[in-house]
This record gives C-alpha cells, sequence and structure tokens, in this order.
C-alpha cells in the first residue's frame, strides 16, 4: 500500500489571527492552528510556555485527602512506603517523593518491583512483604489504578493506600484512601495527560503548602523544586506524553534544570552519555 499524505484543511480565519496576534509566519501560524492552538492565547501559551500555566495542585480529585493522609502519617511517625515502577517515569516518581521525605528530615522506604520477576504494578507477594514491616501508609507511584485486588489485600493487612497514576482506568477504582489521577471518570482537573511524575509533582506542590509552608522560600527547598522538575521532565519525555499543556511548562523549565543537576546519579548518566 502507498502512503496517502492527508494535509489538515486550516481556517484561513483563525490563520491570519494568530499570525497578527503574534506576529508570526503565516506557516507557522498554519502550523499553530493545524494543532487546534486556534485562539491567541493557547497559541502564546504553547510557544512560550511559563509556570504561570501550571494548574493549582488541589483542582485534582482527593488532592486535599491525600495531603492530610500524609501529614497524619507524618505527625504520628507512622511507616510511609512508595511503591514505584521499574521504568523512568516511576523510577523518577519514586525519587522525587523520596527526596521530599528526605528534604524533610522524615524516613520513608521505597520498592521498586523487579521487571523480570515480578511484572508491572503490585503484586500480593510484595503488598505482604511490605505489610510484614510494618507498613502503615502505602503510596503507589505510576501504578495501582488497576490494582484492585492488591490494594484490599493491603487494606486487609492493616495498611491504607494513596495511588498516584496517570493511566486510563475503568470504573471500578481500587479501595484506596486517595487516587490522584487525571484521568478518573468524573475528573474536572483541566489537563488529563500529565505522566505519573508531573501528578507526583503536584503532590509534592501541595504538601508543601500543607507540611513545610515555612520551607518554601528557603534555598534548600527551592533547589530541591528544581531538582524535582527536572526529574519531571525526564520521566515525562521517557514516557511520550503530549507534548502540550502542562506537560511543555515542565519540559522547557525541567531540561535547564536537569544541565545544571546536583543530583550524583543523574550526573553519572550525564557523563556515560558524553563519553567517546
Amino acid at each position: 500500500m502507498e502512503a496517502q499524505w492527508l494535509v489538515a484543511q486550516n481556517s484561513p480565519d483563525d490563520v491570519r489571527k494568530i499570525q497578527r496576534a503574534l506576529g508570526v509566519h503565516p506557516i507557522t501560524a498554519g502550523l499553530l492552528v493545524a494543532r487546534g492552538l486556534t485562539t491567541p492565547e493557547s497559541a502564546k501559551s504553547f510557544l512560550h510556555p511559563t509556570l504561570d500555566d501550571m494548574h493549582s495542585p488541589f483542582l485534582l480529585a482527593h488532592m486535599q485527602t491525600a495531603v492530610d493522609r500524609i501529614a497524619s502519617a507524618m505527625r504520628k511517625q507512622e511507616r510511609i512506603v512508595i511503591f514505584g515502577d521499574y521504568d523512568v517515569d516511576g523510577v523518577t516518581s519514586t525519587s522525587m517523593l523520596l527526596g521530599y521525605f528526605t528534604l524533610l528530615r522524615y524516613h520513608a522506604d521505597y520498592y521498586v518491583p523487579s521487571r523480570s520477576e515480578e511484572g508491572y504494578g503490585l503484586n500480593c507477594e510484595a503488598v505482604k512483604e511490605i505489610a510484614a514491616k510494618g507498613c502503615d501508609l502505602l503510596i503507589t507511584v505510576d501504578c495501582g489504578i488497576t490494582d484492585i485486588a492488591e490494594i484490599e489485600l493491603a487494606r486487609n493487612l492493616g495498611m491504607e493506600v494513596i495511588v498516584v497514576d496517570h493511566h486510563e482506568c475503568s470504573d471500578d477504582l481500587p479501595p484506596a484512601v486517595a487516587i490522584l489521577n487525571p484521568k478518573v471518570s468524573g475528573s474536572s482537573y483541566p489537563f488529563r495527560d500529565l505522566a505519573a511524575v508531573g501528578v507526583t509533582f503536584k503532590l509534592v506542590e501541595a504538601l508543601t503548602g500543607r507540611v513545610s509552608p515555612h520551607m518554601r522560600r528557603g534555598n534548600e527547598h527551592i533547589g530541591f523544586m528544581r531538582e524535582a522538575l527536572g526529574l519531571a521532565a525526564l520521566g515525562s519525555v521517557a514516557d511520550v506524553v503530549p507534548m502540550r499543556g502542562e506537560n511543555r511548562v515542565i519540559v522547557r523549565y525541567g531540561m535547564k534544570a536537569l544541565s545544571e543537576t546536583r543530583l550524583p546519579g543523574l550526573k553519572a548518566l550525564f557523563d556515560v552519555s558524553v563519553k567517546d
């Protein structure tokens, strides 16, 4: 079969409107309109994303519940375990959340399953192992939204679960105390295409205001948030999420942060990547 090119038919009025408002070449204006950016505001945001384009993390359903539960766990010195995924999105999500607890001098553990032996997502043996070590609050990142039986087991073993995920899901949701996922049915969050690391970044943003507001303007916290943006960019690009909306903001600022990172693991990867 021969390939057939389907050329988008743009509205000439939309193209002229974008061209005049942004002062761009007609071809550029046409490309923007072909991407669905038919207003000067949306086109400008696409070309020049800023941190002001980010939405409040509390627009995510259950965010307040998740923040309150984590704050309670920290206040009571409960044991928190982060259950991640083995891909880049999952590892950066795990690293970011673990780094946040470390910033607050709070010890949290993590569990990343073996890709070859355990596969993707929660599994019953891992849940039992984590429970046996005294976990009170299990936070899943980049997984969990479809693990109904495993989260039910976790609850029966005395753990509460917060799910931080971005995968598509059915109407049947796991019995978690909070589910952070812009794709859940009925979600009113303005942008649904975040990677899991983007949702994790939202959780860290929200936690800052609730758990550590006094640190928000401190150099240590500002440095951490820059590193967090770098991790969010890395996980977002690796997971091939659409480069629009909040993802463009994360990648624009995160790539700059990555170029200046002080994280030993990332610096080691950069050193290896530039060797002959």
